[in-house]
């Protein structure tokens, strides 16, 4: 069986894509002992000193979600006084490794690890993000109330709902805060998994505690698809690689945009499969 195939199961990675990918929440129950071989709270402690990203995430007194970098010597501390503990990208030590490794040839995407490790009763308010998410419970629960489909299709950034408001005005759009019959509720026990498209909406308390792994997915583009079979045929347009003058002559940039058409008019579904099969 498939990294995918047991991540979406019962469904299977067919299915998931066909009718949830991009589309709809997935939640499916696990085994408690199902990541056991992937996480736990030691591989949590030597994360802490090895992540790239160590921040603390707390409410504030007017309720809204803040994060603050921290050290790891005051991982203890901070947790203990009620914060959320937040490694961001992982080092992909060997179980991590072969785990994202499977589901990037698999899945065709970026794909890494971020961890959240909540004491009792805390977690993060409402938002979304604009990338998809798979959270993955390793230890303790949590208690998740999400929008099953997404609020913005193709947000150019994550989004905060507010806590005293019911909409927010971004350059792009107003965001207004969900209807509670969109939301579902569900609590993560070890073993679960619950899929979250790009601007689904969710927020989470723990319960107890919760230590949870989420795979962040990147997704790409066509303009990046095409960027990178573009690069890829370079050496048969020099032109392109030539330096510019100071300022840039219009006859250089005209004779540049020319041959930039020609480049991109070169391009074929083909081309683009072989850059999306080569990340």
């Amino acid at each position: 069986m498939s990294i995918l195939d047991d991540l979406t199961a019962p469904l299977g990675r067919q299915r998931f894509f066909a009718e949830h990918w991009d589309r709809l929440a997935f939640h499916a129950k696990g085994a408690p002992d199902r990541f056991a071989a992937l996480f736990d709270a030691q591989a949590f402690e030597r994360a802490v000193e090895r992540c790239q990203v160590l921040k603390a995430g707390f409410k504030d007194s007017a309720g809204w979600s803040l994060e603050v970098p921290i050290q790891p010597a005051q991982v203890k501390r901070l947790f203990e006084a009620g914060m959320t503990i937040c490694l961001g990208k992982l080092e992909e030590t060997p179980p991590l490794a072969a785990f994202l490794n499977a589901v990037r040839r698999e899945l065709g995407h970026g794909v890494h690890f971020n961890c959240y490790h909540s004491p009792d009763g805390k977690g993060f308010g409402l938002h979304f993000d604009n990338h998809p998410v798979m959270l993955l419970q390793i230890s303790g629960a949590k208690r998740w109330i999400y929008s099953l489909d997404p609020e913005v299709a193709a947000s150019p950034t994550n989004v905060i709902m507010p806590p005293d408001r019911d909409a927010v005005a971004l350059p792009w759009g107003t965001i207004r805060r969900p209807h509670p019959s969109r939301m579902r509720e569900v609590v993560l026990e070890p073993g679960d998994v619950l899929y979250l498209p790009a601007g689904c909406w969710h927020e989470a308390a723990a319960i107890g505690h919760s230590l949870a792994l989420t795979m962040a997915v990147t997704p790409v583009t066509l303009l990046e698809l095409a960027q990178r079979a573009a690069t890829a045929k370079l050496a048969q347009h020099p032109a392109l690689l030539a330096r510019l003058g100071v300022p840039p002559d219009a006859g250089q940039l005209a004779e540049g945009l020319a041959e930039l058409r020609r480049l991109t008019d070169s391009l074929t579904p083909e081309d683009l499969r072989r850059a999306w099969a080569r990340q």
